[in-house]
Parts: C-alpha cells; sequence; structure tokens
C-alpha cells in the first residue's frame, strides 16, 4: 500500500501545473498514513506474533516433510534396488524362457521331422506288410488250387493203378495156370510181376509224396497263422504309436498353452515394471518441487494455504507406494508359485519326452524286427516258389508216368481179352471133357457089372471061355485099353480138380482184393470227404482274410485321412508359431 501510493502521488504530480500544492497535499497524505499505522502498529505486531507462530508450525511440518521424504528416499532406494533385482531375475528368466523356446521349437521341428519320417516308414512298411499279404493269399490260393488238382490226379491214378495191378495180377494167374509150361510166357509172367512191384513202389512213393504234401500244407497254414497274428500285433503297435503320436500333441499343445500363459505373464509383467518406472519419474519431480516450495513460504504470505495439501499429497503418495509394493509382492509371490508350477510341468514334460524318444526306440527297434520278418517271409514266398516248381516238375513225371501206365493199361487190356478168350476156350474143353467123364463113369459102372457078371459066369462058362478065347484076348485087349482110357480120364479129372483148386483160390484171392479195394475206396472217400473240409475251411479263410483285407483298407484310408488332418494342424501350428515368434520379436 505504501509503494502504491507514492506512484499515485507522482502522475498527479507531472500532470498538474502547480507544483505546490501537490507537495503540499503529498505531505498531508503522509501524515494521515502515518497516523493510520501509528495505529496499526498494535494490529501489525499482533499478526507478525500471529504469523511466526504459523512460521514455525510450518517450520516444523516442514521438517517432518523432509523426515518422510527421506524415509520415502530411503524406501525408495530400497524399492528401486528390488526393482532391479526383479528386473534382472526376470531378463535371466526371460533369457532362459528364449533358450528354452527355442530349445523347444527345435526339439519341436526335431519331432515333428521324426514323425514324418516315422509315420512315412510305417506306411511303407504297412504297404509292404499288405503287398506280402497279397501275394501270400495269391500264392496260397495257387498252391492250394495246384495241390487240389494234383491230389485228384494222384487219387485218380492210384485208383486205375490200383484197378490195372489187380487186373493185371488177375490175369497173370490165369495166365500162370493156363500156360506154365511155355518159357516165352513165364518170362513175360516174370515181367509183368516186375512191373507190378514197379507200380506198387511208385504209389507207395506218391503215398508218401502225398502225406508230405499234406504235411507241407499243415505247416503253410501254421506260418499263414502267425503272419496273421503279427498282422494284428503290428496293427495293435501302429495303435499304440498313434496314441503316443496324439500323446505328444496333446502334450506339444499344453506345452504351447502354457508359454503363451508365460508370455502373457511377461507382458503383464513388464508392462507393470514400465508403469513404475513411469509412476518412479513422475514421483520424483514433485518431491523436488515440494522441497524449495517450504522454503519460498517465508517470503510469502499468500503461499499458505496451499501448504496444507503437501501432507495429503505426501500421504496418498506414500500409501499408493506401500500398496504398489504389496501388490507388486503378491504378484511376485504369485510368479513364484506360477514359475515353481511351470518348473514341475517342464520336469514332467522332459520326462514325457524321455518316455516319447523311449517309445521311439522301441518303435525302431520293432520297426526293424518287422523289416527282418518281412526279410524271412520274402525268402520264404522264394522257397514256396522253388517248391512251387519243383512240385510242378514231380507232376510233370506224374503225368509221364501216368501216360505210360495207361499204355500199359491198354496193353494189360488187351492181354486180358486174350486170357478171357483162352479162359472162355478153356471153360468150353472143361464141359466136354466133364460130359466125356460122365460118360466113362457111367461106362465104367455098366464095365463092373458086366465084370461081375462075367466072374459069376466063368464057372459056367469055362467051356464057352476057352472057345471064345479069342473073343476074350480081344476084351482084354479092349480092356486095356478101356483101362487106359480111364486113367487118362482119371488124369484128366485130376487135373481139373486142380483147376478147380486153384481157381477157387484164385476166386477168393479175388474176393480178398475185392474187399481191400472196397476198403481202400472208403479210405479214399472219406479222405475226399476231408479234403472237401479241408477245402471248405480255406474258403472260409479266405473270406475271413477278404474281410480283413477290406477292413485293412477302410483303416488304412482312415489312417489316411488321419495323417492328413495331423499334417494340416501341423501345418496350422507351424503358423501360429511363426505368427507367435514375429509378435515376440515385434514386441
Amino acid at each position: 500500500m505504501a509503494e502504491t501510493i507514492p506512484c499515485d502521488y507522482s502522475k498527479p504530480a507531472t500532470g498538474t501545473v502547480s507544483s505546490t500544492t501537490v507537495l503540499e497535499a503529498a505531505h498531508q497524505t503522509l501524515r494521515d498514513i502515518r497516523e493510520e499505522q501509528i495505529h496499526d502498529m498494535d494490529t501489525a505486531l499482533k499478526k507478525l506474533r500471529e504469523e511466526r507462530r504459523k512460521c514455525e508450525e510450518l517450520l516444523q511440518l516442514n521438517a517432518s516433510l523432509k523426515d518422510q521424504l527421506e524415509e520415502s528416499h530411503q524406501t525408495n532406494e530400497a524399492l528401486t534396488n528390488d526393482l532391479q533385482k526383479l528386473s534382472n531375475d526376470w531378463d535371466i528368466l526371460r533369457e532362459e524362457l528364449a533358450i528354452k523356446e527355442d530349445e523347444w521349437k527345435e526339439e519341436e521341428q526335431a519331432f515333428n521331422e521324426y514323425y514324418i519320417s516315422e509315420h512315412n516308414r510305417l506306411l511303407n512298411l504297412w504297404r509292404d506288410v499288405v503287398s506280402v499279404k497279397r501275394l501270400f493269399a495269391e500264392m496260397k490260393s495257387t498252391t492250394e488250387r495246384d495241390l487240389s488238382k494234383l491230389r485228384n490226379e494222384i487219387i485218380s491214378s492210384s485208383n486205375e493203378m490200383t484197378s490195372a495191378c489187380n487186373s493185371t495180377n488177375f490175369t497173370m494167374k490165369l495166365q500162370a495156370t493156363a500156360a506154365q509150361s511155355t518159357p516165352s510166357q513165364k518170362m513175360q509172367q516174370q515181367e509183368e510181376e516186375h512191373a507190378v512191384i514197379v507200380l506198387k513202389t511208385e504209389i507207395t512213393a506218391l503215398k508218401q509224396q502225398h502225406a508230405a504234401d499234406q504235411h507241407e500244407i499243415r505247416t503253410k497254414d501254421d506260418r499263414i497263422d502267425q503272419l496273421i497274428r503279427e498282422i494284428r500285433n503290428l496293427e495293435e503297435r501302429c495303435g499304440v504309436s498313434e496314441a503316443a503320436v496324439s500323446q505328444s500333441v496333446r502334450m506339444q499343445e499344453d506345452i504351447e498353452v502354457l508359454a503363451s500363459a508365460l508370455r502373457d505373464i511377461a507382458h503383464a509383467v513388464i508392462q507393470d515394471a514400465e508403469s513404475r518406472d513411469a509412476d518412479t519419474k513422475q514421483a520424483s519431480p514433485h518431491i523436488h518441487h515440494l522441497s524449495p516450495s517450504g522454503l519460498i513460504q517465508q517470503r510469502s504470505p499468500k503461499r499458505s494455504t496451499r501448504g496444507s495439501a503437501i501432507p495429503a499429497f505426501a500421504e496418498s503418495t506414500i500409501s499408493a507406494v506401500r500398496a504398489a509394493l504389496q501388490k507388486y509382492q503378491l504378484t511376485i509371490r504369485e510368479l513364484q508359485i506360477k514359475s515353481q508350477t511351470n518348473k514341475e510341468q517342464i520336469l514332467a514334460m522332459r520326462k514325457q519326452c524321455d518316455n516319447a524318444e523311449e517309445n521311439a526306440q522301441m518303435l525302431n527297434t520293432k520297426v526293424a524286427e518287422l523289416i527282418s520278418q518281412l526279410d524271412t517271409c520274402r525268402s520264404q514266398c522264394a522257397q514256396l516258389d522253388q517248391e512251387k516248381d519243383m512240385l510242378q516238375k514231380s507232376f510233370n513225371t506224374v503225368k509221364l508216368e501216368k501216360n505210360a501206365l495207361d499204355k500199359n493199361k491198354m496193353e494189360l487190356n488187351s492181354t486180358m481179352e486174350a486170357l478171357r478168350n483162352n479162359y472162355e476156350k478153356l471153360q468150353k474143353t472143361n464141359n466136354k471133357l466133364q460130359k466125356l467123364c460122365d460118360n466113362l463113369e457111367d461106362e465104367k459102372m455098366y464095365l463092373q457089372n458086366e465084370l461081375g457078371r462075367i466072374s459069376e459066369d466063368v464057372d459056367l462058362k469055362e467051356l464057352s471061355l476057352r472057345s471064345e478065347e479069342d473073343r476074350c484076348s480081344k476084351m482084354r485087349e479092349e480092356l486095356l485099353t478101356l483101362r487106359e482110357d480111364l486113367s487118362k480120364t482119371y488124369l484128366a479129372k485130376d487135373m481139373l480138380e486142380q483147376q478147380k483148386l486153384e481157381t477157387d483160390g484164385l476166386i477168393s484171392q479175388i474176393e480178398k482184393s475185392k474187399g481191400d479195394l472196397e476198403l481202400e475206396l472208403e479210405r479214399v472217400l472219406l479222405e475226399k470227404s476231408d479234403v472237401q473240409e479241408i477245402l471248405m475251411k480255406m474258403e472260409a479263410m479266405c473270406s475271413n482274410h477278404e474281410q480283413d483285407k477290406q477292413r485293412l483298407q477302410e483303416e488304412l484310408k482312415k489312417m489316411t485321412d488321419e495323417r492328413n488332418k495331423l499334417a494340416n494342424q501341423c501345418i496350422n501350428q507351424q503358423g501360429d508359431l511363426n505368427s507367435f515368434t514375429q509378435k515376440i520379436f515385434l514386441e
């Protein structure tokens, strides 16, 4: 107020003409002001005392605020140190996570490559198994067809050979009885017996070969069953490997989820750290602004109204810092818990990866075993082809032998017809001789009666006998001739009886051979029924194999669809990983 008045005085002094009046007016105003100041001294002293008291209170507040500021500086330094440590730890963890993420990516890429290679190898192996199965089924059907043809031909040839042998045996015996004296017929008989023995040996050899073929068929059936079981085991192993692959895919998805969660946590912590850095940067100029404001308040009494807001601001800043510290400690604890859980999950994932590697090694060993089994199956197929060629050669030789036997059969049939004609002739002569024997027996009886009558009449007719000596001599001569004829007839009768006995023996042998043939026929029929049952079983097995083949083709289609789905999923996951890596690099 003292400053404004002289300014007002100077202005009229410059504006008026008479300076004396102005000076008087100014002196008057000065006197008035002095009087007012003298009157206001008491009030001014009171105001000064009040202002001093306020200044002392403000100084005390300033000292307490300085102490609080020093404490806040200390806490801020401790917090900055903790934040620095946490930021360092977080940088270390982030670097470790980046390294682990790179390792996970490399492991994922290696696992995907390994999975693709193993899947391709399994598909190739499955194709080889299917081709081997198809070839084996075709070879089995062809071998069964050839063996059935061979069996039928062997049975027919054995039947024909047995019939031919029986007929030749019968004819040879008839020839032996009919013509024992001729040496050429004996030689022919010996040759025929030798041929019969050779045929019997061939029949036994063919029977043995038939038994060996049946044994080979049984062994092949056992091998087929074993291969079917191995194929089922392979299917089960493929299912187990697919389950392991799906489990690894799920594990990979879990790892990606955990990685995304860790990235989100890292992003949130980084934002929190940045916000806290910004808050600390904003809080420091406020604190520096508060320290000079207390010094300026001694000069300007108008700023005393602003001093009342400083403690509230300081308390609010301290409470905010404490709340932020508590939140940060809570976040640190949560991060520690999450890091522990993540470490445990990483250990579990490593264990699962180790188990997956062990399963992969087991699958490699199993694939090697299956490849060796495939090689053995191929070698067995080659052996079966060789055996088939051998059987074809033996079948050709049997055909040639059959043709030779057919020729021998034709010759034997011709000889049989000749023998039948001779037998009919012999029967006719035998009938004639039988009639002659009957007549001679009648004559013998008559002669015996006559001789008895003559012996009785000898005594009575001695005289007549003497006269009739010539007649008796003639009669004796006739008797001698008759006796010779009788002896001849007796010899013929004995011969006929011997022939009859021989024919009875031949008939009994024929009946025995007929019984043997009937038994063999029954056995052949039983074998035929067994072979038919085996054929029915093989047809059922072929139908089952075709059904298994259709089922396997459907499963193969499903596997290809699943493989395409997995490939699409891998492509999508690779795209997601690339986008995620780009986001990480951008951040």
